[in-house]
């Protein structure tokens, strides 16, 4: 009986050895993007923080872009839509912002509240005489009906950043603003 028992014992400490040697650690991504899997789970990317969502924190959404406000505003903005380095399609990626969930100053000469509660979203291109690209925009909806469903923000609580700062036309003279207001969540607080 002793025996046993000191084999079994010198067995599970042999293979706790050997899973300790072979423990490794985690692969982690280097850029945190969504690449055209929006349609497959657009809130995977929103998910992917490093501290616990503020669900109670994010209240809006300001939709900007680079060509109405230089490309400084991305690093206000919590979210990026980019054209891919290839060419086709488009990236969604998170910003350190997002990921540690901070507020920025997005929002300038309003209210600190706006720009505290809401997710600033920024689309790469100049949308002042073209349209945003369909699946620019395909990946702007797929994100922002997520954060809408997911923090319970209401299509009234989604603006784009020409509605709050009158100086600007940002995301761009040519964005389809009556189409994309159209296709949002009718969810809310």
């Amino acid at each position: 009986m002793i025996n046993t028992l000191v084999s079994l014992l010198a067995a599970l400490t042999v293979g706790t050895i050997i899973l300790m040697v072979m423990e490794t650690d985690p692969v982690v991504p280097e850029v945190r993007s969504l690449i055209a899997a929006s349609e497959e789970d657009p809130m995977r990317i929103v998910r992917d923080t490093d501290v616990p969502l503020r669900s109670d924190t994010w209240e809006n959404i300001v939709v900007h872009a680079t060509g109405a406000e230089g490309p400084g505003i991305t690093r206000l903005c919590h979210f990026i839509i980019a054209p891919r380095d290839a060419g086709n399609g488009f990236d969604i990626s998170s910003t350190p912002l997002w990921r540690s969930q901070r507020h920025s100053l997005h929002v300038l000469g309003t209210n600190e509240h706006l720009s505290s509660s809401s997710i600033a979203v920024c689309l790469v291109g100049d949308y002042t005489a073209d349209r945003p690209p369909e699946r620019q925009m395909r990946q702007l909806l797929a994100l922002v009906r997520s954060l809408q469903f997911d923090f319970r923000i209401a299509r009234g609580h989604v603006y784009l950043y020409r509605d709050l700062d009158t100086s600007t036309f940002s995301p761009g003279r040519a964005f389809p603003a009556s189409s994309f207001t159209a296709r949002l969540l009718r969810t809310g607080r």
